[in-house]
Order: structure tokens, then C-alpha cells, then sequence
């Protein structure tokens, strides 16, 4: 393909660069403070680790999609005409759905915190112990159901194309049958995206509840613990918006709005991409921990 007359393909690889190496940063910034803590207090805590896993799988997701970008252009398989497709595609998925159940599990955990349910104290009172296992439970699902998912919708032109030609790259073998992959990650997400949606909206009108609670007791510490509950709400909701948002755009743009531009196959990885750049970016406003070592950074870089 020749791009140096395509300025709008040439725009779109340099918005899809600037995603991964931005997401990139972001989540390895963030998996560094969470081990750099670890190191020095010995011990990690409960939602850390769930912080720390959603990063990894993030990282992930994003060698993954730099890796296709790769491939379009320089080729990484070489002379071989092994089509890595289907492999691409299982990673893909799994990479996908770990980001979203860790996403839900990370919901259901501050549910669990906050709440006040008696059936619930004992999942609270055994956290510690609990949570590995849920993230070792997630991971095998998401590796299952993306398996399931890849056999369902993969395209029948990666699984049976002319084996006289030369496959192509994996970028364009999923942008090929848009719809295919569309409907595999939603897939693999729509369960863990409701999970994330009903926790958080559970959570909300827990510390609605717990708020109006504090306020008619009209004790004197209650005006810095509503703050705080308020400051939990606001990012939760945050959090649940842009779900609703990047789902609802991914949906409409490969059924009404993709299919009618040729740039489709930089469209694809375009809204693929930006949802660990804007994940990254709401962890560390959401975690007090990381917002302070983002402005420390920033503040040294600028008295650099």
C-alpha cells in the first residue's frame, strides 16, 4: 500500500501511535508505583492488586495492538505464510475480557467495602485471602471465553483463505470482517460490563444512603466523610460513563458509521486503543496514591 499520498491514513497512524505509546506510559507508570510501594511497605493492598492486574492486562492489550500496527507495515512474520490471525485474535479477545472483568471486579470490590449488608461481612472480613483467587478465577474465565468467542466469530477468511496467497496482515485480517470482532468482544465483555454497571450503581445508592444517614445524625466529623464518600461517587460514576460512552461508540461506528469509510481499517484500532489511555487516566485521578506521584512528577520534570 502506498500511504505517502494519504494524509488522512498518515493522521490516523500517527492518532493510533500516539494511544499506544500514551497507554503504554500510563500503565506502566502506574504498575511501577503500585511494586515500588509493594517494595517498601512488604505488603500490597487488596484493591492495588486488582489495580495491578487490570494494568498488566492493559500492557497487554497494548504490545498486542502495536504489534498488529507492526505487522501492517514491516510484516513480523516475514517470509512465512503461516497466518497468525487466529492466535492474534484469541489474544486479542483474552486481553480484552481481562481488562473488562478486572474492571468489574475492581467495581464489586469498592461495593463490598462500602456496603453495610450483613451477607456481605463475610466476603469483607476475608479479603485478603479472597481476592488472588478471584483474580486467578477471572483470568481462566477470560482465557475460556475468549477461546469460545474466537471459535464462534472468527472470520472465514482467516480460517479458510487461499493458501497459495500470502496471508494478510493481522490488522487487516480483523478489520476485514469488522463485525466479526465486534461481535466477539461484546462478547466477551457484555457480562462483566452489566456487572460493572449494576456494582457501581449499587454503590452509589449505598453511599447515598449511608450520606443522607450521616446527615440526619448531624455528627461532627460527617462533613469531611461525606466529602469523601462524594469524591468516591463522582469517580465511580466516572467510571461508569465512560463505559456506557466507549461501548455505545464502538457498537454505532462498526455498524452505521465504519462500514461507509474506506479509512475503516485505522478506524477499527483507533477506538480500540483509547479506551487504556483513558482507563490509565482515571485510576490515577481516582487513586490518591498515584495522583500524588503524577504531580511529583510533573512538578520535577518542571523544575528540570
Amino acid at each position: 500500500m502506498d500511504f505517502g499520498n494519504d494524509q488522512k491514513i498518515l493522521a490516523s497512524v500517527i492518532v493510533l501511535v500516539l494511544e499506544l505509546t500514551s497507554g503504554m506510559f500510563l500503565n506502566v507508570f502506574i504498575l511501577v508505583i503500585i511494586f515500588y510501594d509493594f517494595y517498601k511497605q512488604k505488603r500490597m493492598s487488596n484493591s492495588n492488586k486488582i489495580v495491578c492486574g487490570l494494568g498488566i492486562s492493559n500492557v497487554i492489550y497494548n504490545l498486542l495492538m502495536s504489534a498488529g500496527l507492526l505487522d501492517e507495515f514491516v510484516g513480523l512474520r516475514g517470509s512465512s505464510a503461516v497466518d497468525l490471525s487466529p492466535m492474534y485474535h484469541l489474544l486479542l479477545l483474552y486481553s480484552v475480557g481481562s481488562c473488562a472483568w478486572l474492571t468489574a471486579s475492581l467495581g464489586g470490590f469498592y461495593f463490598v467495602k462500602i456496603s453495610e449488608a450483613k451477607l456481605l461481612s463475610w466476603i469483607k472480613f476475608h479479603l485478603r485471602s479472597i481476592v488472588p483467587w478471584m483474580l486467578l478465577v477471572l483470568e481462566v474465565v477470560s482465557l475460556i471465553n475468549s477461546f469460545i468467542s474466537s471459535l464462534l466469530f472468527r472470520s472465514p477468511l482467516t480460517s479458510s483463505g487461499n493458501i497459495t496467497q500470502a496471508p494478510p496482515s493481522v490488522l487487516r485480517a480483523l478489520a476485514e470482517d469488522r463485525a466479526g470482532l465486534i461481535n466477539a468482544v461484546l462478547a466477551v465483555t457484555s457480562i462483566p460490563l452489566a456487572v460493572a454497571m449494576l456494582s457501581t450503581l449499587c454503590t452509589i445508592w449505598t453511599l447515598r444512603r449511608h450520606s443522607h444517614k450521616m446527615e440526619r445524625s448531624r455528627r461532627t466529623v460527617d462533613n469531611g466523610h461525606l466529602r469523601s464518600y462524594m469524591q468516591v461517587v463522582c469517580r465511580i460514576t466516572h467510571f461508569l460513563l465512560f463505559y456506557g460512552i466507549f461501548y455505545a461508540l464502538m457498537v454505532i461506528s462498526y455498524f452505521t458509521i465504519v462500514a461507509q469509510f474506506a479509512l475503516g481499517l485505522w478506524i477499527t484500532p483507533m477506538l480500540m486503543s483509547c479506551f487504556t489511555p483513558v482507563q490509565s487516566v482515571l485510576l490515577i485521578l481516582g487513586n490518591p496514591r498515584l495522583k500524588e506521584a503524577w504531580k511529583e512528577m510533573i512538578l520535577y520534570r518542571a523544575g528540570c
